[in-house]
């Protein structure tokens, strides 16, 4: 039997601090120093990246980059639906979050009659619009390009005709296919993320919650919202974890977040119980790592496991 295909996006187009996009090659070198052949015989398929842009005058400022975005974005979008073409399982590396917006819109493009449960592991709602965006950077936006989302009652900004246009090519897919999304430890959100959220009925499972409730009741909550998908995407954002606990190693860390342990735990569960086609690890940030190397090795120790029962 094969094993499972990575999609490697060494991308941080779209997030606001540097860093991110040796987040793949560092969660690598931990298997690498530990020699342990994870990588060796496994198809690693690459997405070039725009980082270059980074370099360049940003000239959308309520959409930072999204011109190299869009370019990462249907990269994305097209080897997602190559690898599922050969694949029925993947596993994604990715530098910053913007990144899982294509490969989601690629997979949905997969599967077009079937409906996708979307689980968002995460400190932050991603579901920011350019209309509503305080910061500009793109990786506070995937969710609302995968809902078709753009929080007019909540518009603050007047994005440009350009910006406009690249957005909405990105929010439209050839696919009937939709997208039951939940959140878990989500809680760092501003007032127009909070509006919508509430306006679509999107549950987010907070921290003490889940903690609470342990393991097995948090996933039959889960298996219970999201009933009636044919399939799930997991997105792990590090950043989800508790920093002082983990590591600050990710470049919007949240204090209060969850336990690494309890989330392996959970993601095993889920992934024994769920139809789970793609498992996505993302955010980690080497430059910020007050640990060494530390948030790799448990990116590593968490897709490593995710492999063995994917």
């Amino acid at each position: 039997m094969p094993k499972t295909p990575i999609l490697e996006i060494c991308s941080e187009i779209t997030a606001g601090t540097r860093g991110s996009s040796l987040g793949p090659k560092a969660i690598r070198a931990v298997s690498r120093s530990l020699q342990d052949g994870f990588f060796q015989g496994r198809e690693v398929i690459e997405v070039q990246d725009q980082n270059n842009a980074l370099d360049q005058q940003n000239l959308t400022p309520f959409a930072k980059h999204i011109e190299s975005y869009k370019k990462i974005f249907d990269q994305n979008k097209e080897k997602t639906q190559n690898i599922f073409q050969e694949y029925d399982k993947c596993i994604v590396l990715s530098g910053d979050h913007g990144n899982a917006a294509g490969v989601i819109q690629g997979l949905r493009t997969a599967h077009p009659t079937q409906k996708m449960g979307l689980i968002w592991i995460d400190a932050h709602a991603d579901i920011h619009s350019p209309y509503t965006t305080p910061s500009g950077n793109m990786h506070g936006m995937p969710i609302s390009i995968v809902l078709a989302e753009n929080n007019l009652g909540k518009q603050q900004n007047t994005p440009s005709t350009q910006a406009i246009t690249l957005w909405e090519q990105m929010q439209k897919i050839k696919s009937n296919s939709q997208v039951q999304l939940i959140y878990i430890g989500v809680r760092d959100t501003e007032e127009p993320e909070d509006y919508i959220i509430q306006k679509r009925g999107i549950e987010n499972l907070k921290v003490e919650q889940v903690h609470d409730w342990g393991v097995q009741k948090t996933t039959e909550k889960i298996k219970a919202t999201l009933s009636d998908c044919d399939y799930i995407y997991i997105s792990f954002d590090v950043d989800s974890l508790d920093p002082e606990k983990v590591s600050f190693g990710t470049g919007t860390p949240v204090k209060n977040g969850l336990d690494f342990d309890f989330t392996k735990s959970l993601v095993r569960q889920l992934i024994a119980e769920l139809n789970v086609k793609v498992f996505e690890c993302t955010e980690v940030n080497p430059l910020l790592d007050n640990k060494t190397n530390l948030m790799a090795e448990k990116a590593y120790e968490m897709v490593k496991m995710v492999d063995e029962i994917l």
